[in-house]
């Protein structure tokens, strides 16, 4: 399987890419019509050989990248141009008006909207911007977006005269220009930190960026591209003494590849060639060595431990600034996939030697499908011997969600298991169609189309016999097309398989194969905006904007149907921000039902960061910067900020980070509702854990629930088949009790009781994570309660400031109707403190 990501260059450039081919563990096509004998390709690894359309190519169950994958045989068709301004893009040939330089985008707003009909508001806007710009064709080039639903009004590029004109209408409320954003990171990381207030207001940024940040975050996943500047040492000092790492040399990578920021570099290949075969046989570029050959491991570092890099430009924002979480810590590096596969057996030897090497943390944006025992994976043994040596491992939590509950993976209460959210930012793309009407979508398109161009379903193009359902999905394994009707059109697919694992991707390459000039994907498994680099404009659309395009097609005839992609406008501040990211995995916990997982979020979804240069012909430290969707994306925001807070508090065990993370978790929006999942209803602990990751309460918890190696080995007596397989796995003495702990009695920063006849006392210890005692009293109340359980907590006052650093308390829980109940135990003290408990509640009673 394989992936292609959107990216920008520093400076303007046009960059033909090469020829690449990629693996995919399905048939890409049968062989028949337009494509038959089509050399379908890729980029994303350089290649001699070509796979024609109908080849069936190998890969490992075992080991899956918890990124938006199963994207197949991509060839870039264009050149890819970075606009350095907002009217480049939008820019028109066919205006006859002012130079396009004297445009801005500019939003009128018009109030309150009276009408519900779409079309009847979006012709009205038409007609009257027409006025000032001289034609409805022109204002319809112009207009960018139609408010219709909630307002009034419209955004499009004008002049100066045309928005001191427009002030003066008697329905215009204000004219007022777009904001540039004023993007100083990638976004997530502003995100996650601009609600702080007082004391916490930028205490994580602060701390991460002190120099004596002496922390190393060990990376499982694709390798590293050294170059990138998002690696450079800068002023860091030397490498702390107790690494024990090194710097393997391997293919195109030397121990002089190393520096004060990548302090180790390993890889592993051996199970994979034993395993799949040897690398060679892929026929994909690779590098024998650390280096980075596929992306995804490039872009995982730098956003767990990236340094700020300045000067960005990124589709129609410039300036921007990138960074990671840990912009201080230092990286070892284990490349433990190939072709994105991985064998079981090099990530434990991974384990192992990373263990070894004194690693701090570990990020891991690996996982597999379906439950396995705690004793047969290899995630969770080498986790688990990590955690005994007292470093904490923060995984992906899948990217399965789709298929429902019970999809996430990396369970194991010693690992922290991420999901993945949205940010406030959205690549909007718009379609202009031939009726006047607006479609708004979501795309990755550096330019659009200057004019109209026929569009068609993609049942239209399919051959005599085709199955209509399925040439509409743009089927290509199952349907034949025809060339000639596809050349010069947009063409209309619909997703509708449930699953992250859609392959839109390339059926937008596949459709370019044939000369289609767009694409417009209808996704009827959730309105998320989710964008992909492809090459050919493309906009993907949710049901409610998909109503607006099928109507205009059914009204119109066959051949008379047109429309016109636009580039790509990126907009920030949007509500309701976070919103769980429909392909996260989701609870409960298969394994072990009363233990939630996941166990935070953080984002995941549209994240930008650093990438390979894989092309030669460009220089290897260029400014690279892709995005890329998936619980990859949110793991190493998570481990960032796991990072800085061992940095200034080395004595901390695992169990005390990962509490620090999870009870500082928020559960609201920005607008202050709860989170939502992506069908807009309220999300659950099943879908986000404590909730959002918030790094400045982080930093600074207030209490932490800790729990020891022996703890871990009560829980696993209770999931063992005999006392004699737990001894072996820590090599010690184990005596399991007949009847060990039940989960949910480990002192857990969460609280699970899947099944609760009558009532159920759950006791937790909390300990004061900071020297100072003065006024440590924390009170306690039930906050975001949903259900039929009352939930009572004695005692209600928690004193620290006697001195007693380790204080237990008791939740009560009695059904009183069966169903579910989810809430949040929550204590907080004056100075601003909040720890924060969730919890779910099956009840039978």
């Amino acid at each position: 399987m394989a992936y292609i990501h959107f990216f920008a260059f520093a400076t303007v450039a046009a960059i033909m890419l090469p020829t690449i081919t990629m693996a995919a563990d399905y048939i890409v096509g049968d062989g028949k019509g337009w494509n038959a004998g089509v050399d379908y390709q890729a980029w994303a690894s350089s290649s001699d050989k070509v796979f024609r359309v109908g080849d069936r190519l190998a890969t490992s169950e075992f080991c899956i990248k918890m990124k938006h994958t199963t994207m197949v045989f991509i060839q870039f068709l264009s050149l890819l141009i970075i606009i350095a301004s907002v009217d480049g893009l939008m820019s028109n040939s066919s205006s006859s008006h002012a130079s396009t330089r004297q445009h801005k985008h500019y939003i009128v707003y018009m109030g309150k909207c009276l009408s519900l009909d779409a079309e009847v508001v979006i012709q009205a806007n038409h007609e009257m911007l027409s006025s000032y710009v001289g034609s409805v064709v022109e204002a319809r080039n112009r207009i960018v977006h139609h408010y219709h639903k909630s307002f009034r009004g419209f955004s499009a590029m004008l002049t100066p005269e045309e928005v001191s004109e427009l002030k003066k209408h008697d329905q215009v409320v204000s004219v007022f220009e777009s904001p540039i954003y004023t993007l100083q990171t990638t976004r997530s990381w502003q995100f996650l930190t601009e609600n702080s207030k007082g004391y916490f207001s930028g205490l994580f940024d602060r701390a991460s960026q002190t120099k004596n940040v002496n922390v190393i975050i060990g990376h499982f996943d694709s390798g590293i591209w050294p170059e990138s500047p998002s690696f450079q040492p800068r002023d860091l000092g030397d490498v702390p003494s107790y690494f024990r790492g090194e710097c393997v040399p391997g293919d195109s990578f030397t121990p002089a590849s190393c520096s004060r920021k990548i302090v180790g570099a390993r890889y592993y290949y051996q199970g994979y060639e034993r395993s799949i075969g040897p690398l060679e046989r892929n026929g994909g570029l690779f590098f024998r060595s650390a280096r980075d050959d596929y992306g995804h491991g490039t872009h995982t570092a730098s956003t767990a431990a990236g340094t700020f890099v300045g000067g960005i430009q990124y589709e129609d924002k410039s300036g921007l600034m990138a960074r990671g979480g840990g912009v201080n810590a230092r990286l070892a590096v284990y490349k433990v996939t190939w072709f994105d596969t991985c064998d079981g057996s090099d990530v434990l030897k991974a384990f192992d030697d990373a263990i070894h090497d004194n690693v701090d943390v570990i990020t891991m944006s690996l996982g597999g499908r379906g439950p396995v025992s705690y004793f047969e994976d290899p995630f969770s043994i080498g986790s688990f011997h990590a955690y005994e040596n007292g470093i904490l491992v923060v995984a992906a939590g899948g990217n399965y969600g789709l298929q429902g509950s019970g999809t996430v993976c990396n369970t194991a209460p010693w690992v922290i298991t991420v999901a993945a959210s949205s940010v406030d930012r959205e690549f909007v793309s718009t379609i202009q169609l031939g009726n006047g009407a607006a479609v708004v979508g979501y795309g990755l398109n550096p330019s659009g189309h200057n004019d109209f161009v026929p569009l068609i379903f993609g049942s239209e193009a399919a051959v005599a016999g085709s199955s209509v359902d399925l040439a509409n999905q743009c089927n290509y394994q199952e349907v034949t097309y025809d060339a000639s009707v596809v050349r010069g059109k947009i063409v209309v697919c619909v997703s509708k398989e449930a699953s992250f694992q859609d392959d839109s991707w390339s059926k937008a390459n596949f459709l370019a194969q044939g000369g289609a000039v767009g694409m417009i994907l209808i996704d009827t498994t959730a309105d998320f905006n989710l964008v992909y680099q492809v090459s050919i404009p493309t906009c993907r659309i949710g049901p409610d904007q998909a109503a607006i395009l099928r109507n205009y097609m059914q009204s119109t005839r066959a051949g008379s149907r047109i429309a016109k992609i636009s580039g790509t406008f990126t907009t920030s501040g949007t509500k309701p921000a976070p919103v769980m990211a429909p392909f996260s995995g989701k609870g409960p916990n298969v394994l072990t039902p009363d233990l939630i997982k996941p166990d935070i979020a953080a984002p995941g979804s549209n994240i930008i960061a650093s990438y390979p240069v894989l092309d030669r012909s460009i220089r290897a430290d260029a400014y690279y910067f892709f995005t890329d969707s998936g619980t990859s994306m949110a793991a190493p925001h998570v481990a960032g900020v796991a990072a800085v807070i061992k940095a200034f508090n080395r004595n901390w065990s695992p169990a005390a980070i990962k509490s620090a993370l999870m009870t500082s978790a928020i559960s609201v929006d920005n607008t202050g509702h709860p989170i939502q999942d992506a069908g807009g209803k309220p999300a659950t602990p099943y879908d986000f854990g404590s909730g959002q990751l918030n790094p400045d309460h982080a930093i600074s918890p207030g209490l932490i629930y800790d729990f020891t190696v022996d703890d871990v080995i009560d829980f696993l007596c209770y999931h063992a088949s005999n006392a004699n397989q737990v001894a072996i796995m820590v090599r010690g003495v184990v005596k399991c009790s007949k009847q060990p702990p039940f989960p949910f009695q480990l002192n857990y920063p969460s609280m699970s009781l899947l099944h609760l006849d009558t009532y159920m006392e759950l006791q937790r210890t909390l300990t004061l994570a900071q020297e100072d005692t003065t006024n440590q009293i924390y009170k306690s109340v039930v906050t975001n309660y949903y259900g039929n359980v009352h939930v009572d907590v004695y005692p209600r006052v928690l004193d620290f400031s006697t001195g007693i650093r380790r204080q237990t308390y008791t939740a009560k829980f009695t059904p009183l109707a069966p169903g579910f109940a989810t809430g949040d135990i929550t204590w907080s003290n004056n100075l601003g403190q909040v720890v924060k408990t969730p919890f779910v509640v099956n009840a039978f009673g």
